[in-house]
């Protein structure tokens, strides 16, 4: 099988340099620490509490540490300090608008923690913490420390999965002036379409709250337009959330058989939706929320005839429905370090959190029918510690026409994730999912194969409406890295898994397929955090004499996570 360079893969996150093995890079700055004195203050009963006793936040110190920080160690930030000059560093008022506190405010740990969180998710920042100077006086002073990514990157990638190559050529820039704008232009091409797309977001329009996005692609089979604007429920004891978010998109869905495309399905769609929600806060900590809002829906999809089906069917739907949702947040989270990220703070929530949303579309209001529409999900981690975590969920969508008694667009989802760390280094991970797909309008597959869960096949040699998948693997958290550049891991895996349908044709192709195989992974330190490449080399264990089954699949991508 055609192997792909490696260095075709690293050059688009970061430079490389050619200088030795060196130890890991400097350690990132601390989460927020729970001293005796803060402990003391808040664990007093709400009840019997007075907010006065709390210390006062004296004062609050920013502390932005450069991309490459020729005080530490590693190779690369010695050598490649002066790309700082390049870089658009984060703006000291940018980080202080987010934080959840303020001079003269209350000390909250609950407050520092979730500050924490929220600077670890901005794209534009490698890592953040927040320490508490002197806790045990009445006036405290807090230090935000934070650690800013490389923004400028060249899109380039090529990634293998399957057989099948995806390649891009861009560009990105995730500070833009160092105000947490992102601006990306690329051009794409995989085993669907290819065309240009564009995007221009913040999470902290004009450093406020409110969050926008403009996202538009251009294909050889249709295009998408998509604009969102609006302040989200962006903390646990946020009060209030609106926004509005509009989209049209044209495209063709292929329908596959035994990784055949053979027939393909356009779609026309232009949705929109307008929403108010409100909360009382975080209370006893748990966080509840109530959502109002209307939907707008109307899609129109073609089954054109193409190689072996003779079949011109063309399906509509129009739907104009206020909804109601619910939804349940916790302040449960685990800071770890070495789970699905190698070498950074990560936040994982572990309690508990739903979500119902209920849609009633009726003729008389718009739509062309009276229908039902219906969302809900729920998960929670039943253990979590630093030695690991078993975490489930569950999710169901669909939509019911009232008029006909037909049920449509039936999506469920369920699974289950274990991780055992006998030690910091090393790690045991297994995940077991099942989806279900039924009577969906524009005709979508499940596939299994290459990059959808059995790296040792081509992509998509099976389709369906139902898949089950495992995953079972053995990591290794390397405790040294590449320059400063990269860090390191690797591991061995097995997948086993089937996508089918009742109506299967009957043959080997139908049955499970697994494949076992070693991987290794390399997590950017300087940008891109939570971003790997995975570098996988899978050889197939069943159904081998297949023709469509090669002797071993080598895998090249960029996921998130390992």
């Amino acid at each position: 099988m055609p192997s792909t360079p490696l260095h075709r893969q690293f050059l688009p996150l970061f430079l490389i340099v050619l200088t030795p093995w060196d130890t890991a890079a400097g350690a990132a700055p601390e989460t927020v620490l729970s001293t005796e004195c803060t402990a003391a203050a808040t664990s007093v009963l709400p009840a019997t509490a007075s907010i006065k006793r709390l210390p006062v936040v004296r004062s609050i110190l920013i502390r932005g540490e450069p991309v490459f920080d020729p005080s530490r160690e590693t190779l690369g930030d010695q050598i490649l300090n002066g790309m700082n000059r390049l870089h658009w560093q984060t703006r000291e008022s940018v980080i202080k608008r987010q934080l959840l506190f303020e001079v003269g405010s209350n000390l909250s740990p609950a407050a520092l923690a979730e500050s924490a969180r929220l600077l670890r998710s901005r794209p534009y920042l490698m890592d953040a913490g927040i320490n508490v100077q002197n806790p045990c006086e009445p006036e405290v002073d807090i230090e935000v420390t934070t650690r800013d990514a490389w923004s400028l990157t060249p899109r380039v990638a090529l990634n293998r999965s399957g057989g099948n190559n995806k390649t891009g050529l861009g560009v990105r820039e995730k500070n833009l002036l160092g105000l947490g704008i992102q601006i990306e232009f690329k051009t794409v091409k995989d085993l669907d379409r290819q065309g240009q797309q564009f995007e221009l977001s913040t999470k902290h329009l004009f450093n406020t709250r409110v969050q926008s996005s403009v996202y538009l692609e251009n294909n050889d089979d249709g295009s998408v337009r998509a604009v969102s604007f609006g302040q989200p429920f962006y903390a646990l004891d946020t009060r209030k959330s609106w926004g509005i978010e509009v989209s049209d998109i044209s495209e063709q869905i292929g329908v596959y058989q035994f990784g055949d495309r053979v027939r393909n399905t356009q779609r026309m769609r232009a949705a929109g939706s307008l929403f108010y929600g409100i909360s009382s806060g975080l209370k006893a900590g748990r966080s509840h929320r109530v959502t109002f809002g209307l939907l707008y829906e109307d899609q129109e999809v073609l089954f054109a005839s193409a190689k072996n089906v003779d079949l011109d069917e063309t399906r509509a739907r129009k739907l104009v429905a206020p909804f109601v949702q619910w939804s349940s947040v916790s302040d449960q989270f685990l800071n770890a370090r070495n789970f699905d990220l190698i070498g950074f703070t990560e936040d994982i929530e572990t309690g508990l959190v739903h979500n119902l949303r209920l849609a009633v579309s009726p003729a008389n209001l718009g739509g062309d029918q009276d229908r039902l529409q219906m969302s809900a999900s729920v998960g929670m981690a039943v253990l979590a510690s630093q030695k690991g975590l078993l975490r489930w969920d569950v999710s169901a969508s669909g939509l019911r026409d009232l008029e006909r008694g037909e049920t449509q667009d039936i999506v469920f989802s369920a699974g289950i994730r274990g991780l055992f760390k006998p030690s910091s280094g090393a790690g045991y991970h297994a995940s077991l999912k099942l989806d279900v797909a039924r009577n969906l309008m524009t005709g979508q597959q499940l596939f299994l194969g290459g990059e959808t869960g059995a790296r040792g096949y081509i992509d998509r040699v099976q389709a369906g409406d139902r898949r089950l998948r495992l995953r079972l693997e053995r990591r290794q958290y390397l405790d040294r890295n590449l320059f400063g550049l990269l860090n390191l891991g690797w591991l061995v895996f097995a997948d086993l898994g089937r996508a089918w349908s009742p109506d299967d044709v009957a043959g080997h192709r139908g049955q499970s397929l697994m494949d076992v195989g070693l991987g290794l992974r390399f997590a950017p330190t300087k940008s891109e955090r939570g971003k790997m490449i995975h570098l996988d080399f899978a050889m197939p264990v069943k159904n081998r004499d297949d023709p469509l089954v090669s002797d071993y699949e080598f895998v090249v991508s960029i996921q998130n996570g390992f």
